[in-house]
């Protein structure tokens, strides 16, 4: 009995999650849906009904990944995998330039912007979605940089050559060195 109470309050708020996803995604793009729709294959009514958790329509899974790629908004399968307690890192093409330096140095960007956020809002019991989804959307850029950090350290760390590598970047960055400085 209590294993279908707990299954039954999961999924209310998975629901309500959903739906306000799905609002946000709407109001995000809500003067090119006609666009995104002809781009997923959809009509745009459709589209703009499975959108509204007031209408009976559901996207579908391949719909939803298809609308995220189309406008390179992930906001509606980040709440999916966030409530099955998964995190997700968006890799944006081409963020492979910058150097390692540099993703640390952004690392440090994105804790000290949670940090404030978290100040500003440490009394407060309950959040305006407004707030939640700032938090949540430098939450994710965060964990994408960290990803991408990551992926930077076990390609350079193969042979010699990428230590090489990160001490130019080291010095190149104007680092202190011991003994130098």
């Amino acid at each position: 009995m209590e294993e279908n109470q707990t299954m039954c309050a999961f999924l209310a708020d998975v629901q309500q999650e959903y739906n306000e996803a799905c609002s946000l995604f709407r109001y995000r793009h809500r003067n090119d849906l006609t666009d995104i729709a002809k781009a997923c294959g959809l009509r745009s009514n459709m589209l703009r009904n499975k959108l509204n958790t007031e209408q009976p329509h559901v996207l579908s899974l391949p719909e939803m990944m298809a609308i995220s790629k189309a406008t390179n908004d992930y906001v509606i399968l980040e709440v999916v995998l966030r409530k099955l307690d998964l995190a997700t890192a968006h890799i944006p093409a081409g963020s492979e330039a910058e150097s390692f330096i540099k993703r640390a140095l952004n690392n440090s960007i994105f804790s000290g912007e949670l940090s404030q956020l978290a100040l500003d809002n440490a009394g407060n019991k309950t959040l305006p979605r407004s707030t939640k989804n700032s938090i949540i959307e430098t939450a994710q850029a965060s964990i994408s940089n960290l990803m991408l950090l990551v992926n930077d350290l076990e390609n350079r760390t193969g042979s010699a050559q990428p230590f090489f590598a990160m001490g130019v970047d080291l010095i190149a960055n104007a680092a202190a060195l011991p003994g130098l400085s």
